[in-house]
């Protein structure tokens, strides 16, 4: 595919090795390179009738701002940019929701045991304020399913929070499942989606999950410290900003006797946002983003989805024991596999020039990008055949 060939040629990673983990890292492209230089031009830009908007910027970058708002609508699915705010990081955005919203003593959230920090972090700091963390524990520590979460539900739950595609496993949760029950039981769901927006098609509001959050320097192909929450209006308007800071959505309201604070419209998530923002960061994202959808998300998928089970079944044939599942459903664009002696395992396949994780200290995890091609597998599977360590 044409398609893949150009993309490619924007990754230097792609060029040197054989990059396989971009459930880490994108390592960085061509073209965020020379959008950060874009930003750097507009920042410099002064004139007399510039239009500047306080955190949100000034002239150009102002519309740039709005334009990658508006692709992070679009990735998923179609939503309002209004319910989305930019962030620095996954954890912001999560810890954004769990801190803002009205918990009450005695309520209490689900998450598991196979979160990344990122989720389980935030989920614990709620204890203090006298919300139960509730950590369902993987029966085979890896799979995480709507039924093992729900053994931990009762009447005070108030949010289910957890991955998407799980970073440790690849293993892919069915959110469609778990939102549906969430709905009937007035359950709000917030998801981490950095392992799996712009690898699979997402669309969040006919899945109904009330929250995405992510950062950016992965499948959405832009840099790191520049994320999105997305929030429904439902949750959204009952979400206090954590960070009360000067944007559009928030005023001073000084006409009586104690000045206070003003949302103009609780279900802008603008309200959210901190202030100054991050612009190099949404300008290399608002040229991943172009990048991913001019694609396609499912022609990224189909492409991504053929490298992984050539990839597993290589593996698979060749005696590893694979923590990711089998079935497609459950899998994203990474698999997990055991070793006997991880560190060295992990250091034969670098010094092979395979590019890849050690996985939460359990696994080796390699993962395939939009940019990687059959060759990659081939040369990681020939290697993987030679490696000395099982």
């Amino acid at each position: 595919m044409d398609w893949v060939n150009r993309l490619r040629e924007q990754f230097p990673a792609a060029q040197n090795t054989t990059f396989l983990d971009i459930a880490y890292e994108n390592s960085g492209s061509l073209f965020a390179k020379e959008a950060v230089y874009r930003f750097l031009e507009d920042w410099s830009d002064v004139s007399p009738e510039i239009v500047k908007a306080s955190g949100a910027g000034k002239g150009n970058i102002i519309s740039v701002v709005a334009e990658t708002r508006q692709l992070l609508a679009a990735l998923l699915g179609g939503v309002d940019p209004k319910n989305i705010a930019f962030t620095k990081n996954t954890n912001e955005g999560i810890s954004m929701i769990l801190q803002g919203f009205p918990f009450r003593p005695g309520d209490n959230v689900v998450t598991d045991d196979q979160e990344h920090p990122s989720v389980l972090i935030p989920c614990l700091n709620l204890q203090p304020r006298g919300v139960e963390c509730r950590i369902a524990v993987s029966p085979d520590q890896v799979s995480v399913t709507p039924d093992l979460l729900w053994q931990h539900v009762d009447g005070n739950t108030r949010m289910i929070v957890i991955s998407h595609v799980q970073s440790c496993s690849g293993y892919r949760t069915d959110i469609q499942e778990l939102a549906r029950r969430c709905r009937e039981k007035g359950i709000y769901l917030v998801v981490d989606a950095i392992q799996s927006l712009g690898f699979c098609p997402c669309d969040a509001e006919a899945w109904q999950v009330d929250a995405i959050s992510s950062a950016c320097y992965k499948g959405m192909l832009g840099t790191e410290g520049i994320g999105f929450l997305y929030c429904r209006d439902e949750l959204l308007e009952q979400v206090w900003p954590v960070y009360a800071a000067a944007n559009d959505c928030i005023s001073i309201d000084k006409s009586g006797d104690r000045w206070e604070l003003v949302l103009k419209d609780p279900k802008d998530a603008r309200k959210l946002e901190n202030s100054t923002m991050n612009f190099s960061g949404i300008y290399s994202l608002n040229a991943g983003l172009k990048q991913v959808i001019g694609i396609g998300v499912d022609n990224i998928y189909a492409h991504i989805s053929n490298l992984v089970e050539m990839l597993f079944d290589g593996l698979l044939n060749q005696g590893y024991v694979i923590a990711t599942p089998a079935d497609k459903d459950r899998r994203c664009h990474s698999i997990a596999f055991e070793m006997s002696d991880l560190k060295a395992g992990y250091e034969y396949f670098q010094r092979s020039g395979v590019f890849l994780s050690l996985s939460a200290g359990r696994f080796i995890r390699m993962s395939v990008a939009p940019f990687t091609i059959e060759n990659d597998i081939r040369k990681a599977l020939e290697v993987a055949r030679n490696c000395p360590i099982r």
